[in-house]
């Protein structure tokens, strides 16, 4: 990898055409290096240790600093869309040089470059969904990382998509139901996916109750976007199910799951028909205790969407 960097500082690299054909390839391989030399049992390796005795820079430095400086030598050399945000923003590359922010490093970097549609776009959706099968989870969450914020551009059969997503909504590790939170999200700006997401709006409600606030919200966010697809008979018990589940959020402490709680369930209430009016009322009279207590919030952004859909439910012909 040194050398490669080397020669990537060169004025022009005489395989510079070699490089813009494989930059894809390159970039990802760097990208799961990176991840890999996280894990501890990399640095009891004898190579690894000969190598950082000769350096004074903190070990857990050392590598993705390396890496990361070889990374943004191929981008510039590749002559990328988006080479000025890539090289530029210098929070990316501190995100990628730290185990603790790693993935919210790749995130960025996958949506920078995804916004170029790169010619090897497919083969890295199939190579990420390869890791995502793999039963040892060691990268999982770099590979979520970049499936979710490549899933609404690459083409990516029904079974394969619910499969990733069912799996890591669900899965042990937070940060990849965050990361497939995010995924859906923008996947749900595109109509023809919002079906499959219906079926896995159960799961996403469980996400309400986790501990991380910030996961909470996305959840909060996703289910208002699919809302508006709720309507009819077909999806009756899932308006009354996500009714069900935001009510106990109006008295969240966070006043932005509070204030989103509100908002979401003001947008239900506008799916209510003959198959969930009787229940939904039922729902709408529960509502308003806490709603005209918000009236008196210490927030201003929940009074105000507490007095608009607080006047909402008065005013909703249930009978």
């Amino acid at each position: 990898m040194g050398v490669l960097y080397e020669l990537l500082q060169q004025p022009l690299p005489a395989f510079k055409e070699e490089v813009k054909d494989c930059w894809e390839k390159l970039c990802l391989a760097l990208v799961f290096w990176i991840s890999y030399i996280f894990h501890q049992k990399v640095w009891a390796w004898k190579s690894i240790k000969n190598y950082i005795s000769q350096i004074t820079e903190p070990h857990s430095a050392i590598l993705p600093r390396s890496a990361a400086s070889t990374l943004r030598a191929i981008l510039r050399h590749a002559d990328c869309v988006n080479e000025g945000i890539l090289t530029k923003k210098m929070v990316l590359w501190e995100l990628l040089v730290r185990a603790e922010t790693f993935h919210q490093g790749v995130s960025l970097l996958t949506r920078a470059i995804v916004r170029g549609r790169p010619r090897e776009l497919k083969w890295m959706a199939e190579h990420v969904m390869a890791i995502l099968d793999d039963p040892d989870d060691s990268e999982h969450v770099t590979a979520m990382a970049i499936f979710a914020e490549s899933s609404d551009i690459v083409t990516v059969r029904d079974r394969d998509l619910l499969r990733h997503l069912s799996k890591q909504i669900a899965a042990p590790k937070a940060v990849l139901r965050s990361l497939a939170l995010d995924g859906m999200i923008h996947l749900a700006d595109n109509p023809d996916q919002v079906t499959k997401l219906l079926l896995l709006l159960p799961e996403v409600l469980k996400r309400f109750q986790e501990p991380d606030r910030e996961m909470t919200l996305k959840a909060l966010r996703l289910v208002k976007l699919l809302t508006c697809y709720l309507e009819g008979y077909r999806n009756a018990s899932l308006t009354l199910e996500v009714a069900e589940q935001v009510l106990p959020l109006f008295g969240d402490e966070s006043h932005k799951v509070r204030s989103l709680a509100i908002c979401l369930f003001g947008n239900i209430l506008g799916t209510v028909n003959n198959h969930n009016k009787t229940k939904m009322k039922e729902f709408a009279l529960q509502s308003l205790v806490p709603l005209l207590m918000h009236l008196h919030d210490r927030s201003p952004i929940v009074i105000a969407v507490g007095t608009r859909w607080g006047f909402r439910v008065v005013k909703r012909p249930f009978a």
